[in-house]
């Protein structure tokens, strides 16, 4: 449920400030695609991934507030969620640029956050149990590389993600110490905003899909 009304407040927010008088906000964008720290070029992770979608230097619209929620809503509404995906990469490429039409980053805001409400509705009603639970650790982990390419907000997102779930799962299903490890490991990975390095967390992430599946939890 936070996941789906932070996105729909973050999307309302993002049309506001579209149509504002002081277009682009910067605090609609990562943060750290500027606050990082500094690397020689060929040991930097962001130049090696390159910049879909945007210019170098052009900080993206951030991805943290859907990377996770997207994965959700595939569970809940299969159909739907592939109408939020492709409104939230048509919103990312407009946002991400600097020039981007602000008549037509409201227009799609405003839109995607009326989807993002509906989600909010479906989740509401949507039960969650152990079979779930496990689809939703074994659905966030693989995705180890996406995510954690769209830098430090995103995979916080889903190290919180994975934590809570797992707190879920475990009370009902009892522990299981190797993923509790693999998963401390995501949050040692995120100790340092700054100096957060993309494929270092993915690699810990795969540990995480690892463990689930000697778990017999990823087969669920």
């Amino acid at each position: 449920m936070g996941q789906a009304i932070q996105l729909r407040e973050a999307l309302r927010r993002l049309a506001r400030h579209a149509q504002g008088p002081s277009w682009p906000e910067f605090t609609e964008f990562s943060c750290f695609s500027c606050h990082h720290s500094l690397t020689r070029p060929e040991t930097s992770w962001r130049q090696e991934r390159g910049y879909p979608h945007r210019a170098a230097g052009s900080p993206p619209w951030d991805s943290a507030h859907y990377i996770v929620l997207r994965i959700l809503a595939r569970d809940v509404d299969a159909t739907a969620s592939q109408q939020l995906d492709a409104q939230l990469a048509t919103l990312y490429q407009l946002a991400s640029s600097l020039n981007g039409p602000p008549k037509a980053i409201a227009e799609n805001a405003s839109s995607a956050s009326d989807l993002a409400n509906r989600f909010a509705a479906e989740i509401a009603q949507a039960s969650f149990d152990q079979a779930r639970a496990a689809r939703l650790l074994k659905a966030i982990s693989d995705q180890a590389d996406t995510i954690a390419n769209e830098d430090t907000r995103s995979a916080e997102q889903a190290a919180m993600a994975l934590d809570t779930i797992f707190l879920s799962y475990e009370k009902q299903a009892g522990g299981r110490p190797a993923v509790r490890a693999a998963i401390d490991g995501l949050f040692r990975e995120l100790n340092n905003p700054s100096s957060y390095d993309a494929p270092r967390f993915s690699a810990q992430m795969h540990k995480v899909s690892a463990a689930l599946r000697d778990a017999g939890i990823a087969s669920q």
